[in-house]
């Protein structure tokens, strides 16, 4: 993804998917698979990788704050930003220490009220 390279990255999100039943595995290709969508500004697509980690994976506390992040920056910039507010919050209530806490803070203050 670091490359543009946004085809060969979401075909390895895949094969990932489709491969592994580790649930670590598939929380960290569903964020990977956000990114990708993010990067691509595919906004819809973006918001439905992240939201695999929160219902299928909540039990993987690493990969759940780059997914609210994600998640929150897919509905900004489809303007849903009561839903963006909402997945920052959730970000910031629950993991507060995590390094993407610290990020939707300041996110958080530059959202039109």
């Amino acid at each position: 993804m670091r490359k543009d390279e946004y085809d060969k990255a979401l075909q390895l999100c895949d094969n990932v998917i489709k491969e592994s039943t580790k649930a670590e595995v598939l929380a960290e290709a569903w964020v990977h698979r956000g990114d990708v969508f993010l990067g691509q500004r595919q906004w819809p697509d973006a918001i439905l990788a992240y939201l695999h980690v929160p219902v299928f994976y909540e039990g993987e506390k690493r990969w759940m704050p780059p997914a609210l992040l994600g998640s929150a920056r897919a509905f900004r910039s489809l303007e849903d930003l009561e839903e963006a507010r909402r997945s920052l919050n959730d970000l910031t209530a629950g993991y507060p220490k995590s390094a993407q806490a610290e990020i939707a803070r300041t996110e958080l203050q530059k959202l039109p009220k």
